[in-house]
């Protein structure tokens, strides 16, 4: 797609988000009492009003006036076509691609053999790392320390690794 279709398609996107923003308001003042039947006759063209403009070679659409190239904007929804698009022979198709349920649970118990084995390495390095932990905060000689801090890099890698 051009820049410039998308860019068409979003400003029509954005023309349907006003046109039902501004008529829902007015539904909702023509519902409301005295005051809001004066409100919305003080201002009936500024409600009902969309303004397209010009900014930095972007077409913006506002209820507003938003810079200095303002037009004001017919929303005539009568110009536009709503199609419905065909969504069943991609389902069909998606359906006929998915594997028989006697191969998706044969595949299950090495999937969950795999996920208890992981957990299990999981649990082995987080007890490692633990203790680890514990000796470092009981006291230890400067080779101690080197090699405890070692452990605890290669056990933390390893954890990593394995997505724990």
């Amino acid at each position: 797609m051009t820049l410039s279709l998308i860019k068409a398609i979003v400003a029509l996107i954005a023309l349907l988000i006003a046109h039902a923003i501004l008529a829902s308001g007015l539904q909702a003042a023509s519902k409301g009492g005295p005051r809001k039947q004066a409100a919305r006759a003080a201002a009936p063209s500024r409600a009902a009003t969309i303004y397209r403009c010009q900014l930095g070679g972007v077409t913006t659409f506002s209820d507003q006036p938003c810079g200095e190239s303002v037009q004001t904007y017919d929303a005539g929804l009568s110009r536009l076509s709503i199609l419905d698009s065909p969504g069943t022979p991609a389902r069909k198709a998606e359906r006929a691609n998915k594997p028989a349920p006697a191969e998706h649970e044969a595949k299950r118990p090495a999937e969950e053999a795999s996920q208890a084995k992981q957990a299990a390495a999981c649990q082995r390095a987080e007890q490692s790392l633990r203790r680890i932990r514990e000796q470092m905060r009981a006291g230890y000689s400067v080779k101690q320390g080197e090699r405890l801090k070692a452990r605890k890099r290669d056990l933390e890698a390893r954890r990593r690794e394995a997505g724990c």
